[in-house]
């Protein structure tokens, strides 16, 4: 699983965008992928909104997801957050931003 993350203004707040690309061709279907927001030691961000989540991505196939943080986030919310990749056969991963 390869993925990327940006983050992107949309209507007057900033997003960030995702994008997963399914490149395993000896597993096969990326099985119920899960994105998370959290902060770097691991806890989530409770009131994040996803575009899509637990979403199933065929060999070659690829999405993109946007992720809302909260409207709580503190002002440095940027530079403490990794997006959290996780799946039933695909290997962890982090996405630092």
């Amino acid at each position: 699983m390869e993925s990327a993350a940006r983050i992107i203004p949309k209507n007057g707040k900033s997003v960030i965008q995702i994008k997963l690309n399914n490149k395993d061709k000896v597993n096969g279907l990326a099985f119920f992928v899960q994105l998370q927001l959290e902060y770097k030691d691991g806890h989530p961000i409770k009131g994040a909104f996803y575009s899509d989540n637990f979403v199933n991505l065929l060999p070659g196939e690829s999405k993109e997801i946007e992720i809302e943080p909260g409207i709580n986030m503190p002002a440095n919310w940027k530079k403490d957050i990794v997006i959290h990749i996780s799946g039933y056969n695909v290997e962890d991963n982090n996405i630092v931003l």
